[in-house]
C-alpha cells in the first residue's frame, strides 16, 4: 500500500487459504472476475456497504485491508485457495487487474501495518526425531 523508495505502491490481491474462517469472497473487477472464478455461481450477488459486513465476512483479515475494502477507490478482491487452485486464466487474470490498480488505488494507510502474524492462542511446539 506504501508508494516508496524501495517497495512501489503495488495492487493486492487476497486469497484465503483452506484454514480461514472466511465465509464468502469479494470480487472487485467485475462480470469478468466472477465468470472465471464462480462460474457456478449465478445469483445471489449483494453489494457490501460496511466495514461490520466485511469483518463478518472475513474474521481473520487484517483491519487495514477491512478498511481498503470498505473504500470506492480501492479494488481488492478477496478469493478463496479452492477458486484459485488449478485455476490458472482465473489467477492469471487477477493479477493482471492487480499489475495496473496498484498506482490507482488509493489506500488508507493511517492504521499500522501488523509486523507479525502472532496469535498468542497458538501453541508452538518444536518436535525434533
Amino acid at each position: 500500500m506504501i508508494d516508496g523508495a524501495i517497495n512501489r505502491k503495488s495492487g493486492i490481491l487476497v486469497i484465503d487459504l483452506p484454514e480461514s474462517k472466511s465465509i464468502s469472497w469479494y470480487c472487485a473487477y467485475g462480470d469478468r472476475e466472477k465468470e472465471l472464478l464462480y462460474p457456478d455461481h449465478n445469483d445471489g450477488w449483494f453489494t457490501v456497504s460496511t466495514a461490520v459486513h466485511y469483518e463478518n465476512m472475513f474474521p481473520d483479515m487484517p483491519r487495514r485491508i477491512i478498511e481498503n475494502l470498505n473504500r470506492n477507490d480501492v479494488a481488492i478482491s478477496v478469493v478463496p485457495w479452492n477458486r484459485t487452485y488449478q485455476n490458472v486464466e482465473g489467477l492469471r487474470y487477477l493479477l493482471q487487474q492487480i499489475k495496473g490498480s496498484g498506482s490507482i488505488n488509493d489506500y488508507d494507510t493511517t492504521r499500522p501495518m501488523r509486523m507479525k502474524n502472532f496469535n498468542p492462542k497458538l501453541e508452538i511446539f518444536d518436535i525434533r526425531v
